[in-house]
């Protein structure tokens, strides 16, 4: 065998969760209200790997390799996301520095952090190559923090409850950003339309390049695709309204209405943000919003 599978090193996690309940009443009961709340923070790190670097996380785009985004190794998290630093769109006043990168205006741009000296030792600096020693720590994909926030009321007959989630601090690999903006992919179906921003002599933008060129592994594997994946959504409403009867085969009646997944709140670029590492094409489908109309009888 070429390669074995062994289970070693060691690693650290730490971290607190908390749950608070609580049951209030008013005016002789009438109105109740059951507010809820939990909260956890969570972090871990590789702290003995045996001096070794372990590659994990690659990214395919059809049946094309990528590369690994995820890097495992001592003195940061287990699922840490690695990539290169996006800058910018090498801009035409740039050329001359573009071709020491073998770029050209409208190429994007990335920042030249280190080297590899005579040895094969890496020294910080820039080199005049964009390899993979000039790729930084850019995230964790498991969050730091998550909590949800729950409330219930109570009025009489009417019963109206709310749920909100959140999940903060987690980084995502948004590969749809970038096979939805290339060309390269997908010929002859409609792109992003961040697309229509691209880099021309006359749009000089920073935000696109000129998309004249095939998608490359490092603009996969940067911060122009590794994203926040915070969010907060609110997952659940649902209003009830209650009769009770004195029958003996019908001891209560509800009638209700319920919305899920009315909105969420996020700064991912992204159809859902609700993903863990990479979000590829099994993402596409939008998260949909559930309205329902019921009624529950008990007998």
């Amino acid at each position: 065998y070429t390669n074995i599978t062994v289970n070693k090193g060691s690693m650290l996690n730490s971290g607190i969760e908390a749950k608070l309940d609580l049951f209030l009443s008013f005016f002789n009961n009438e109105f109740r209200w059951k507010p809820g709340i939990w909260f956890s923070y969570n972090r871990n790190e590789i702290t003995n790997l045996d001096g070794d670097i372990i590659l994990d996380k690659d990214i395919w785009i059809e049946r094309t390799n990528y590369g690994y985004a995820g890097i495992k190794q001592k003195g940061y998290p287990l699922n840490s996301i690695w990539g290169y630093d996006y800058i910018g769109v090498w801009q035409e006043s740039e050329a001359e520095e573009a071709a020491i990168y073998n770029s050209a205006p409208g190429d994007p741009r990335f920042a030249d952090i280190n080297g590899v000296d005579e040895n094969g030792e890496i020294v910080q600096g820039p080199d005049g190559k964009i390899t993979e020693q000039d790729r930084i720590f850019l995230g964790d994909a498991s969050p730091s923090f998550t909590g949800g926030f729950r409330n219930q009321f109570n009025y009489k007959n009417f019963e109206f409850s709310f749920f909100f989630e959140g999940v903060f601090d987690k980084a995502v690999v948004n590969v749809n950003k970038a096979t939805y903006t290339f060309p390269s992919f997908q010929y002859g179906n409609n792109k992003a339309s961040r697309a229509l921003n691209r880099w021309t002599s006359s749009n000089p933008t920073n935000e696109v390049p000129s998309l004249t060129k095939n998608l490359t592994e490092q603009m996969v594997r940067s911060d122009w695709t590794i994203e926040d994946g915070s969010f907060i959504r609110l997952r659940d409403v649902t209003l009830t309204y209650k009769l009770f009867f004195d029958d003996r085969n019908i001891k209560n009646l509800a009638v209700f209405a319920s919305a899920s997944n009315l909105f969420t709140i996020t700064e991912y670029s992204g159809i859902n943000p609700d993903v863990w590492a990479t979000d590829a094409e099994y993402n596409l489908m939008p998260f949909s919003r559930v309205f329902t109309l019921g009624v529950n009888v008990s007998f």
